[in-house]
């Protein structure tokens, strides 16, 4: 048991005094008698002010490590669509160790691809250098794509109603194209098409705006000079195309430079 020593203060007026006089209400007190009195402290009382509060203690798991490395990973390559790391063998056993905790990669591949790789990774916390690591796994890039979902010509101008979203590992179907319809702007199917596959980037071209043996309108430029007649297309073509014409008088051919839907420029000196 601790003790403490509480000190007690008494003061005390002179037997018969009276306060009837203002002086006597100022007059000094006397000094005042200082009593001693022990009072006990339970030391059980004492060491609960005293004690220390422990910090909680949150282990580093499998799955902490695992989101640890995907996202230094992605950090790293920067990919367009979701990274997912699937470790090929279990991963080192950090439990001992209390987050927060930091990871950084020391080896790891040129570019993501297929196969499988072997990263080495250095983990550190508040407390220091943990250790380091290595561990092999295969990646995945998910994404949504396009799938041909009825049979398709080539030639059709290409639509999203053609085609139905599904995920896709982009590492695998590497030529599927992304499930956005801009994707499929000024574009035609370049072959015909079964349905249930990924669509596939040459599976588009651009669009022609101008068909073999349509009648176009030809403009024909020279300074100040314009002329404008018409011609039957020998081939199809894009915008910025160069084709071949026929002249519908004189049947002669000539090529002219293609710049929106049914026209032709040509230059002439």
């Amino acid at each position: 048991m601790n003790k403490v020593i509480v000190s007690i203060i008494l003061f005390f007026s002179p037997a018969g005094a009276s306060y009837s006089s203002l002086d006597a209400i100022l007059a000094p007190l006397p000094d005042p008698i200082v009593l001693a009195e022990d009072v006990a402290v339970s030391e059980e009382s004492y060491s609960e002010t005293t004690k220390v509060v422990e910090k909680p203690f949150f282990p580093i798991t499998a799955a902490d490590l695992r989101e640890a490395i995907s996202n230094e990973l992605s950090d790293i390559m920067s990919p367009s669509t979701e990274l997912t790391l699937i470790p090929l063998r279990t991963l080192p056993d950090l439990s001992n160790h209390s987050k927060p905790f930091s990871l950084r990669l020391i080896s790891y591949p040129g570019r993501l691809s297929r196969a499988n790789m072997l990263l080495r990774f250095q983990v550190e916390n508040e407390k220091g250098l943990v250790g380091e690591y290595s561990a092999p796994f295969r990646a995945h890039l998910y994404s949504n794509v396009f799938y041909i979902q009825t049979n398709l010509k080539a030639g059709e101008i290409a639509a999203a109603s053609d085609l139905e979203v599904r995920r896709a590992d982009l590492l695998v179907e590497s030529s599927a194209i992304p499930a956005d319809p801009k994707q499929l702007e000024r574009h035609e199917y370049s072959r015909n098409l079964n349905s249930g596959r990924v669509l596939q980037w040459a599976d588009l071209t651009e669009r022609s705006i101008i068909k073999k043996g349509e009648v176009v309108e030809v403009n024909a430029k020279s300074g100040l000079l314009a002329i404008s007649t018409r011609a039957i297309a020998r081939q199809n073509g894009v915008e910025g195309d160069f084709i071949v014409l026929r002249n519908l008088d004189s049947n002669k051919e000539f090529s002219g430079l293609v710049v929106s839907e049914n026209k032709v420029q040509v230059k002439f000196r």
